[in-house]
């Protein structure tokens, strides 16, 4: 069973590779997503194949995604010896998003811009006719 899903948050680790028995080779590393309890969970995106070569030295930690693809249970053993569980993302090919700021670059402070001239509102008149709503019943579809 999985689900369709995009998770958006901040690398937690440098990405880990792997590669499979027939040479296919993955990239894998955490995202932390934060619910509205305050509790924080690791989704474990996973990429496979071409997209590797594609996002390999874009993915650094702390690094703003936005990943989507297929979220999957995951279950594993801590290194207490409890079973335990989580999440997997595996990315759909070049789903992936990044800032739009260049890694590496570091923002310029804005500069003070001069206060704007703000609008000014005519009070309500109760006298004033507002606008009706159309009747639907004369549309011609």
């Amino acid at each position: 069973m999985y689900a369709q899903a995009t998770v958006c948050g901040r690398v937690g680790a440098d990405p880990k590779y792997f590669t499979t028995q027939t040479g296919t080779r993955i990239m894998s590393f955490g995202v932390p997503v934060t619910n509205t309890n305050k509790e924080t969970a690791w989704i474990q995106v996973k990429c496979f194949g071409k997209c590797v070569d594609f996002y390999e030295g874009k993915i650094t930690k702390g690094v703003s995604v936005a990943a989507s693809g297929k979220l999957t249970p995951m279950f594993y053993t801590a290194k207490t010896g409890e079973q335990k569980s989580g999440w997997e993302l595996n990315l759909q090919p070049y789903c992936l998003q990044f800032p739009m700021e260049p890694q590496g670059q570091q923002q310029q402070p804005r500069q003070q811009q001069a206060p704007q001239q703000q609008a000014q509102y005519q009070p309500y008149n109760q006298n004033q006719k507002l606008p009706t709503a159309p009747n639907l019943d004369e549309i011609p579809f």
